[in-house]
């Protein structure tokens, strides 16, 4: 995989920069996806589309100018991004703003969704964990850095430790990966917190942030030896 070019503040949001590119997957674009070049947590969207296979259009935005340029619309009614257009589940097609709302209807459409009422409460609570305060704290520390000049991401550690714990108790008494309990939305949000800090820490900082969590480690080995996952990283 590609080395991120930086990880830096854009507009409030944490962007660690890739190469942007637009993937076409063919004629049929059923689902199309508008996100920025980075590691936000619209890459939980593309795990998901990735790992299911169905053709799709990854549409990233690279610059601020390029998002400026986008014509009126094309950032949804939040006007922001990621945006969703595609099937709305009931034979008409949707655009879709917010990433967890597009990521509550990509897990319904393509089947990530637990089959009960409460193995999906439970899907969603790890979500959250994962995809707002992991990521807060992780957050924090750049926009403090950031903002200040000085390192704030070590700083960080303890409060990513404390909450990545919280995820272990969770997934934990969910279960590890397996026949008994398939791959939901809630895997890919794990997996995105795993990723992001081994990205943005060197080895040996990253494995000592994660020595604690071995069922979050578990699962996110599992899910990056899915060729759908190894795709998605690859294409980073």
């Amino acid at each position: 995989a590609q080395a991120p070019r930086a990880a830096t503040m854009w507009g409030g949001h944490l962007a660690i920069r890739w190469p942007a590119r637009m993937l076409d997957d063919g004629p049929a674009r059923a689902n199309h996806v508008r996100y920025f070049a980075c590691q936000g947590r619209g890459q939980i969207l593309r795990y998901m589309l990735f790992d299911s296979g169905r053709p799709f259009t990854d549409e990233i935005i690279g610059s601020e100018a390029e998002y400026n340029a986008l014509p009126p619309g094309a950032k949804g009614i939040c006007n922001y991004l990621p945006v969703y257009e595609g099937p709305d589940g009931s034979g008409g097609t949707m655009q879709l703003g917010q990433s967890k709302a597009i990521t509550y209807h990509i897990a319904m459409l393509l089947g990530y969704t637990p089959a009960t009422a409460r193995e999906s409460a439970k899907a969603s609570e790890v979500f959250c964990l994962a995809s707002e305060d992991v990521y807060s704290a992780i957050l924090l520390g750049i926009w403090q850095t950031h903002m200040t000049g000085n390192p704030a991401l070590v700083a960080a550690i303890p409060k990513m430790r404390q909450r990545l714990g919280n995820l272990e108790t969770m997934l934990g008494a969910r279960g590890a990966l397996g026949a008994s309990r398939p791959v939901d939305f809630s895997d890919f949000a794990a997996l995105f917190a795993v990723d992001l800090i081994e990205q943005l820490f060197t080895p040996p900082a990253a494995a000592s942030v994660l020595e604690p969590v071995p069922t979050v480690r578990g699962n996110a080995a599992l899910l990056r030896q899915r060729s759908g996952v190894q795709a998605a990283l690859e294409r980073r």
